[in-house]
């Protein structure tokens, strides 16, 4: 969204939300949410400035008084399936980790000294991580990628905007972003989580490769990345190839 159209609607582009309830109420589907920001909420249909759609019957039902409401912004809301459906890419709710009977994690850190500020010209210093799926049948493998956060004010105040990217490139280490397209083009957000669904496609095995990316990189993070799946995989890191550095003329070059 344009700030304008951002404006109107009372949301935050390319920002995560918590999903507090879900309701049907006569056919009408609703979700609650809350911007963790605690404040800035939706000002369309059934926000609480919308007293034409809050019928006596619906407030009742919901338990929820939009008058009182309207007094103050907590950053929670109401927003019809319809509207979030217009407004939202992917909504996430609670899943049972042990539905997936094959499952690994890896723990690291990523140094703000290592690669530059912003990723959009090179990912050679980037984690990467090579995902080799073994199946026979089509089948679904989610990644989570979670950034650790041990500081009340890092939480308040998260500026770190992390992602996963997936490339189809045979598992092999990735150096520009678009050499080749990623598979998987993730968007960058502060949530602490960030959750990737890959579709593998039947007769594998299929190799992928995963990068954890970040906007503007200005201090360490440590983070872990966890791989669920149906069926068996392999989930290793990927070395940098190149091991000897050589300088030429006052400049550092890789061989």
């Amino acid at each position: 969204m344009g700030e304008a159209d951002a404006d109107r609607a009372g949301l935050v582009p390319t920002h995560a939300y918590a999903v507090l309830d879900v309701q049907v109420v006569r056919g009408l589907k609703l979700l609650q949410l809350k911007n963790p920001w605690s404040h800035l909420r939706w000002k369309g249909n059934y926000s609480a400035h919308d007293d034409a759609h809050w019928t006596p019957e619906l407030r009742k039902a919901l338990n929820y008084d939009n008058q009182l409401a309207k007094e103050f912004d907590n950053g929670v809301f109401w927003i019809d399936w319809d509207s979030a459906l217009h407004f939202y890419d992917t909504f996430y709710i609670n899943w049972n980790p042990d539905l997936f009977p094959k499952t690994t994690c890896r723990h690291a850190s990523w140094l703000a000294k290592d690669g530059p500020t912003r990723d959009s010209y090179s990912l050679g210093n980037n984690p990467q991580y090579r995902l080799e799926v073994r199946n026979k049948k089509a089948t679904v493998v989610w990644v989570l990628l979670t950034r650790h956060i041990t500081e009340k004010e890092d939480f308040a105040e998260n500026k770190e905007f992390i992602t996963l990217l997936v490339y189809l490139n045979d598992g092999k280490k990735v150096y520009y972003p678009y050499s080749p397209p990623p598979h998987i083009d993730g968007v960058r957000i502060n949530s602490p989580h960030y959750l990737t669904r890959i579709q593998v496609p039947e007769n594998g095995p299929h190799r992928y490769t995963l990068v954890v990316s970040q906007y503007e990189k200005h201090k360490n993070i440590r983070y872990t990345l966890r791989v669920y799946s149906l069926v068996e995989f392999k989930f290793n890191n990927i070395e940098d190839p190149y091991r000897l550095k050589k300088r030429i003329q006052g400049e550092w070059t890789a061989s």
